[in-house]
């Protein structure tokens, strides 16, 4: 029973901790974002949120596309042998600098 009290009061801490985390984070993202609005100006501030949008973007695609051939490959080296493996790891980067690539040459 005491070790249920003391996970629960482990719990409330460490929650309350990333709340204050998450509410510190936030000021400073608020504080900063108006700071960089003041330097770049409207339109100079419009091109790095859409920069930083797309970066952001292919980031994501790259670490789901990275997830996904991490699990394939694991399910796949159970039963299949090295060459099948390799195969879908060129596959799935071959994959991804196509995916990049066709992202970054469109205008």
């Amino acid at each position: 029973m005491a070790n249920a009290t003391e996970n629960n009061k482990r719990i409330a801490k460490n929650t309350l901790l990333l709340y204050v985390c998450m509410l510190v984070m936030m000021a400073v993202t608020l504080y900063t974002s108006r700071v960089v609005l003041a330097a770049l100006g409207v339109e100079d501030f419009g091109i790095y949120n859409v920069v930083g949008g797309v970066i952001g973007m292919l980031g994501f695609l790259s670490g789901s596309i990275t997830s996904a051939m991490i699990a394939l490959a694991a399910s796949v080296s159970v039963v299949a042998p090295a060459i099948v493996y390799n195969a879908i790891v060129s596959e799935t980067s071959r994959f991804l600098s196509m995916s990049l690539t066709c992202a970054l040459s469109v205008d």
